[in-house]
């Protein structure tokens, strides 16, 4: 039963799930000059491939409303972030672990910045697109101050790679505008996890090979 459901969760995360990197300065400024409408942006950026239909829900001239929540990990020495996004029906969820060294510095400046940056390269098409969205925060002392004390999890990139299987579920994260529901959704891990992070987290099994000896 639990192979089974490892399976789903690794269905789910095939589908709903993108992994993506953090984007540094030089490379950002040189991506946006073929910005045609370049937003207000940070230093530095998510960037992950998404498909079309995402970066045409995200529209900038639409309602957007944006949720963080924190979750330690379970060794308590590192700290996930969940950043959900929310255009109409749709959601775009992002995941960064705090004490990676690239996303602590993309949360350190967009603090500063006052802005959350994603970069979009769009599937299938030479497109790209860009958004910075307010970080509206009620406390961002505390977000400053648990990246500050953020230190590697004991379990690596595994509890960011499982929080986002579990975000790539519609329902884990409610509702952000009323009178809509939560039709579509990409959830984006801000990371390269490697092998191991990915079998840790279940979403990983070495094949097997059915060999005959004669």
């Amino acid at each position: 039963m639990q192979s089974q459901f490892q399976f789903l969760d690794a269905a789910r995360f095939m589908h709903n799930g993108r992994l993506g990197d953090i984007m540094p300065p030089q490379e950002l400024q040189s991506a946006l000059r073929s910005v045609k409408e370049r937003p207000p942006v940070a230093n530095l950026a998510v960037v992950a491939s998404v498909p079309n239909w995402l970066v045409e829900k995200m529209n900038p001239a639409e309602p957007l409303a944006t949720k963080y929540v924190v979750f330690p990990t379970v060794d308590r020495l590192d700290t996930l972030l969940l950043v959900t996004m929310q255009s109409g029906n749709s959601q775009l969820r992002c995941v960064l672990q705090l004490s990676d060294p690239k996303a602590n510095a993309f949360l350190s400046d967009a603090l500063q910045v006052g802005l959350f940056t994603f970069y979009f390269r769009i599937e299938n098409t030479r497109q790209h697109g860009v958004m910075g969205t307010p970080m509206e925060l009620d406390e961002p002392e505390t977000l400053r101050q648990l990246l500050r004390r953020a230190r590697p999890s004991s379990l690596g990139l595994a509890p960011a790679v499982q929080l986002t299987s579990l975000a790539c579920h519609p329902s884990f994260v409610p509702n952000l505008i009323e009178g809509y529901n939560v039709d579509d959704l990409v959830t984006v891990l801000a990371h390269l996890p490697s092998k191991r992070d990915l079998k840790d987290a279940g979403l990983f099994h070495e094949p097997v090979m059915d060999v005959k000896l004669h």
